[in-house]
């Protein structure tokens, strides 16, 4: 490395998320004050990049790892799985395939299933993945990458994912440091092992944190840090915010009457959602002909909103907003363009408060002091706890919005009812979260590659 050479940061955008955090939270323009920073894209041509003037945005090399070292992960994968399973660390299992490190034959187990659950086994094909990765792993296209351009930091939101593996792997072999920045609460629980050790990985909270190393116990606890998400960055440190009546404006939205703000989880993921939607416009509808308060139903990205035509045209009060995101299917890109960042901020900020199933949303509500209502209930019945809405709540990965009282559990439609009335008097009388004159945390991600690159 020549004397006086900026040092190099790659951020790694493999997945859409990574543009929420990366680039629209202001990340790769602070970075590069002080660094040269080049994004590494697996769709570079996209039009979040557009306009993108403090960097220098690469297609990112369509590789995969060899066939031998993808079973390695797998088998490591699976051997793990049945050793946490034996150890009874069950609580994530809402969030892995039900079958992940089970036999696929119906006998009983045997001692050969009981082996394959041991701490040794478990271990001993950590210790083969990751040395065949060391010696075999490192791929000629992603090595050229990182020395042509003098990469000194690699930057990515995963240790899990295809895409991002032969770049971490890679980049541990030839000494290139590399930060895994997780993008949900519940990346550490859907994907449990970490075959190729970064020099940090930072997760959302100490609990998390906690299990990650007791998942991988050759995974160092000094390498694991606690970290706030960067997509919160303008929650904490919002710009300029659209005024209330222009809000109203583009969303057909009466200024005068307060609303309630719905983010619709993804289809899959929850059961008759529309009947939660339903729900919560009868009361809302109660007492016509004077409806003293609005609901905004913000969508899923990723769907076409035909389900909820039939709500729209028998609620004609119901508000639908369809996210400014770009989403290819086929390619399972999906990310907020730069024209939704104010609309979505505005959104909350204005908002009475938040109704959803737990997610993410709390804490860009919170941020904002903002209450949350939480659907813990299932209509038109109780589904089984595997796929109940009370499943979210009750996850470990919550536990830090259970305990700081982010959130409140809603567990029946009278008790939503009341809880609804109650925050609709409270309405402005609520202040902002204190927590937000704690560090940034764009500022603590620079203080962590300050630290690693010093």
């Amino acid at each position: 490395m020549s004397e006086g050479r900026r040092k190099h940061i790659a951020l790694l955008v493999a997945h859409g998320p990574e543009v929420k955090a990366f680039i629209h939270s202001g990340l790769a323009e602070s970075l590069s004050r002080n660094y040269q920073v080049t994004v590494i894209a697996r769709l570079p041509r996209s039009t979040v990049f557009a306009g993108l003037d403090c960097c220098e945005v690469v297609p990112m090399p369509d590789v995969e790892e060899t066939r031998l070292l993808g079973k390695l992960r797998s088998w490591g994968l699976r051997t793990q799985l049945r050793w946490l399973q034996k150890r009874g660390r069950t609580h994530w299992t809402h969030y892995i395939p039900k079958n992940a490190g089970a036999s696929s034959n119906t006998r009983r187990p045997g001692l050969l299933d009981a082996i394959k659950g041991t701490r040794v086994v478990a271990r001993s094909m950590s210790v083969l993945e990751r040395c065949w990765g060391r010696m075999f792993g490192t791929h000629d296209v992603w090595r050229s990458l990182f020395t042509d351009r003098n990469i000194d930091c690699l930057v990515t939101a995963t240790f899990a994912s295809q895409y991002v593996l032969p770049a971490l792997q890679t980049a541990a072999n030839i000494g290139v440091a590399s930060i895994v920045v997780t993008n949900s609460w519940k990346d550490v629980y859907t994907t449990t092992k970490v075959g190729v050790v970064p020099s940090r990985i930072l997760v959302w909270n100490s609990q998390a944190a906690e299990d990650i190393c007791a998942m991988n116990p050759h995974l160092a606890h000094e390498r694991v840090l606690v970290a706030e998400s960067l997509h919160l960055q303008l929650f904490r440190d919002p710009p300029s915010m659209m005024s209330r009546e222009e809000l109203s404006a583009r969303l057909g939205l009466d200024s005068r009457k307060p609303y309630f703000c719905y983010t619709a989880a993804s289809p899959a993921a929850v059961i008759n959602e529309e009947l939660i939607i339903e729900a919560i416009l009868t009361i809302l509808e109660a007492d016509e002909p004077k409806v003293s308060s609005q609901l905004v139903l913000r969508t899923n990205p990723m769907e076409d909103g035909s389900r909820w035509k039939r709500l729209q045209a028998q609620h004609p009060g119901l508000v639908v907003q369809k996210p400014q995101w770009e989403w290819i299917r086929e390619v399972d890109w999906c990310c907020a363009l730069r024209e939704d960042v104010p609309m979505w901020l505005a959104m909350v900020h204005h908002a009475a408060g938040n109704i959803s199933i737990a997610s993410t949303v709390t804490l860009e509500f919170a941020a904002f002091g903002k209450p949350v209502l939480n659907i813990c209930f299932d209509l038109p019945k109780p589904q089984q706890e595997r796929v109940s809405n009370r499943r979210f709540w009750d996850a470990d990965f919550y536990k830090e919005i259970r305990d700081h009282g982010l959130a409140e559990p809603v567990f029946s439609p009278e008790e939503l009812e009341r809880l609804m009335a109650k925050l609709l008097a409270e309405a402005g009388s609520r202040t902002r979260d204190v927590r937000t004159s704690l560090q940034s945390p764009v500022g603590r991600m620079i203080e962590i590659i300050d630290g690693l690159l010093s």
